[in-house]
């Protein structure tokens, strides 16, 4: 199918039709999640162990921590350790926990979280977690987090990201109240022209869904700041919790949100078949980030994906709809200006002079357009 024929299209919310800041907001994942763990046992030095404002010169999306060495690890395609860190120090000896060659066994690799095993940290929402592990792993080599295995830290961490975004009590949360207090240093507005490009979607014919893993609470939040208070009037449905990966794969039961106040359908979980049947149309697109989520979960059912990376850009200074095998064959080309500064740390997401990162070709086996940029969508359905 030409992704130009599609007549639904389906977009991811966070970190694609919501663009979120690329220094304040990895800081208040780092600084909320922290203030999580110290409530609940972990030392205080947990703030200030690594530079808040320099969150994103540790971090980067793609990487995985490992729950039996405490590693994190970036991989190659064949899961050839390319660069490791314990703690805030690099891992010079990668034989030593992993043999010759380095190699990290990946299993399940259609979940994000394995219990006991691994957390794969996907996409820009993740980097300020990822960054929480190092921390966390060096106090403990320090002597200073006294926890008895990187099993028992992962359950820590896991808890600790429960209250702070996923429980609807919220009282445990340190995310919210900070978020919703100054969303001017974590969102980022939209323009008219933005807005006025997806009402020509739809003139076209095209049904535009809002399909997230965010409540609906949360989502009018960030929309009515980023679109304005009329914001529901661009689309026509709407999926809140929708539980993504599986809600491609598994039948959960769909309830409908009847009292919202929007324009379209609005539903609670559910599932794509569900969707289906219940707004119509023959040929699915999926915009979105997140690696799992949003790129092989819809491809699981035959959907057109679309992958959102920034990282195209802030390497190639790429800013137009590609497909994947012409971005790897792109030269480096670093933009001038404030762009994320990880490379350092963890080199390039794409490859290395021998071969492709895991999580690129993850992306060229499952993907069949990806951008730097949402407004580059566009693009695609101009004629």
């Amino acid at each position: 199918m030409s992704i130009q024929d599609a007549d639904v299209i389906c977009f991811d919310a966070d970190n694609t039709l919501i663009k979120y800041t690329c220094t304040d907001f990895p800081r208040l994942q780092y600084e909320s999640l922290s203030r999580c763990l110290i409530k609940n046992g972990a030392p205080e030095e947990l703030l200030t162990l690594v530079d808040a404002a320099h969150v994103n010169s540790f971090g980067c999306s793609g990487l995985i921590a490992d729950f039996n060495t405490g590693c994190l690890l970036k991989l190659d395609k064949n899961c050839r350790i390319l660069c490791a860190y314990h703690g805030l120090d690099k891992v010079d000896n990668l034989e030593t926990f992993y043999g010759n060659p380095p190699i990290y066994q990946f299993s399940d690799i259609d979940k994000y979280y394995v219990p006991g095993l691994r957390w794969a940290y996907h996409t820009h929402f993740a980097i300020g977690g990822s960054v929480v592990w190092q921390a966390c792993v060096e106090l403990m080599k320090r002597g200073k987090y006294n926890l008895n295995s990187y099993v028992e830290l992962s359950e820590a961490l896991k808890k600790a990201v429960y209250a702070n975004y996923l429980d609807d009590d919220r009282t445990g949360s340190e995310y919210y109240t900070e978020f919703y207090k100054n969303p001017h240093l974590y969102l980022t507005k939209v323009s008219d022209q933005f807005k006025e490009k997806l009402e020509i979607l739809r003139s076209k014919g095209k049904k535009l869904v809002v399909v997230t893993n965010s409540n609906h609470e949360y989502t009018n939040f960030i929309f009515e700041y980023c679109y304005g208070a009329e914001w529901h009037n661009l689309f026509d449905a709407y999926v809140f919790t929708a539980g993504k990966p599986e809600f491609f794969y598994h039948e959960n039961e769909m309830e409908v949100l009847s009292h919202l106040n929007l324009d379209g359908d609005a539903y609670k979980k559910g599932s794509s078949k569900h969707l289906k049947d219940t707004i119509g149309g023959h040929k699915y697109v999926f915009i979105g980030d997140h690696y799992i989520g949003d790129v092989q979960g819809p491809k699981k059912v035959l959907w057109s994906t679309i992958a959102l990376i920034e990282e195209i850009y802030y390497e190639k200074s790429i800013t137009s709809a590609c497909n994947p095998l012409d971005i790897e064959n792109a030269p480096y080309n670093k933009p001038e200006g404030d762009i994320l500064n990880y490379y350092p740390l963890w080199g390039s997401h794409f490859k290395t002079e021998e071969t492709r990162t895991f999580w690129w070709d993850f992306i060229l086996n499952h993907a069949d357009i990806v951008l730097s940029n949402i407004n580059a969508v566009f693009d695609l359905f101009d004629s």
